[in-house]
């Protein structure tokens, strides 16, 4: 599409209005980056090329502020503008960034970005796993630390990033899920011991695999049994010190339309008939109605599952979610249609997470080759 003409807004200096053949508009923002090279990106609309402008102008006054006094920035000063710099990030991503930044802020928040070196970058690590924590929060956390730090790099604050040289206890994702797979009768026990405005919706994570969150946002208007159809386009999301808000699904992937089954239709039918709607046409409610959050979900699963002997891996409703996956593939349903089931990112995603080995496939796999291979000699 060929540019047709561009306007300077002399209301707004370093913006400029492109016009376009077929008669679109883009709003161009000319600006420097902190090495003084001349930038330009554009929008749709003049609103958001001006909120563009306003964060590039303040965040490269905070930067100079902080090139000029190097040697006193702390970690935690640094980590802050960082968070600042990211308002394109999700509820979900900001919550979880800003309570990963509280536990490494008590090992690196009062160091000086300057006098960061990988040892105690390697110290957070060894504290964490010391602690008890998985593998991939372990990364998690070193990964955020590593991501400030090549921030600050960039920033000519720091001159290398020291998070790089440091490694992290190997993720291995199916792994993790395999020891959280629980029994057919170690669920049927979870959901026996959940209250009873509770059991439709543990039974439902466990006849579809879907996240805690997008259970807990289903409402009606999502619910067509007409066409026996679940829509799952959002996920309920809880920011800190308020109440939890629709929020997007956890990635774009996520957003898809799930065939019911008879036992799923049967399910939401009853459930809607024995309890009143939440709010928004909420169909999973606590005990006073409110929304299901994430802590009001987590106190759920630890009374339901507690004395019930579940994996120690088994810590939350994706256990159920890990369960429903490998179910799946175990039962021969091909990979591409599980990954679109469970809204992953793709095939490779599933597999990573949810595929085992099972001894019993191995040993009726061990002849197969030769079996073949003598059939077509003998033909």
């Amino acid at each position: 599409m060929a540019r047709l003409s561009r306007e300077r807004l002399s209301k707004h200096p370093g913006i400029y209005r492109e016009t376009y053949s077929g008669g679109d508009e883009r709003y161009v923002v000319m600006y420097r980056d902190h090495a003084n090279r001349q930038r330009s990106k554009s929008f749709q609309t003049l609103k958001e090329a001006r909120a563009h402008q306003s964060r590039e102008l303040v965040d490269r006054e905070r930067g100079s502020g902080l090139r000029a006094d190097a040697d006193r920035v702390s970690f935690r000063e640094y980590a802050q503008l960082y968070v600042s710099r990211h308002p394109e990030w999700a509820e979900g991503t900001r919550r979880t960034t800003e309570y990963r930044l509280g536990i490494v802020n008590e090992l690196l928040g009062h160091r000086r970005l300057s006098g960061i070196v990988a040892g105690d970058v390697q110290e957070l690590v060894a504290s964490l796993r010391a602690k008890g924590n998985a593998p991939s929060t372990i990364a998690a956390h070193r990964n955020l630390v590593a991501s400030i730090l090549g921030a600050a790099v960039d920033d000519r604050l720091i001159a290398h990033n020291p998070a790089q040289a440091v490694k992290v206890p190997r993720v291995k994702k199916h792994a993790a899920a395999r020891a959280a797979l629980l029994t057919p009768d170690q669920i049927a026990q979870l959901i026996e011991h959940l209250p009873d405005h509770w059991k439709a919706y543990g039974q439902l994570i466990a006849w579809t695999g879907l996240r805690s969150g997008e259970a807990a946002g289903l409402t009606i208007d999502r619910v067509d049994f007409l066409h026996s159809s679940l829509t799952i386009d959002r996920q309920l999301i809880a920011s800190r010190g308020k109440a939890p808000v629709f929020g997007p699904p956890k990635t774009p992937s996520s957003v898809r339309v799930l065939p019911m089954g008879e036992a799923v239709a049967a399910l939401l039918r009853e459930h809607i008939e024995s309890r009143p709607l939440g709010e928004s046409g909420l169909l999973f409610t606590t005990r006073t109605g409110a929304p299901m959050g994430r802590s009001a979900r987590g106190d759920a699963w630890r009374t339901a599952s507690e004395g019930l002997g579940l994996p120690d891996a088994a810590r939350g409703w994706h256990a159920l979610r890990h369960t429903y996956g490998s179910m799946l593939l175990a039962a021969g349903v091909d990979v591409v249609t599980v990954s679109a089931w469970l809204g992953h990112n793709g095939p490779a995603e599933t597999l990573a997470t949810y595929a085992h080995v099972d001894p019993a496939n191995l040993l009726a796999t061990a002849d197969i080759a030769a079996q073949l291979m003598s059939a077509r000699r003998s033909n």
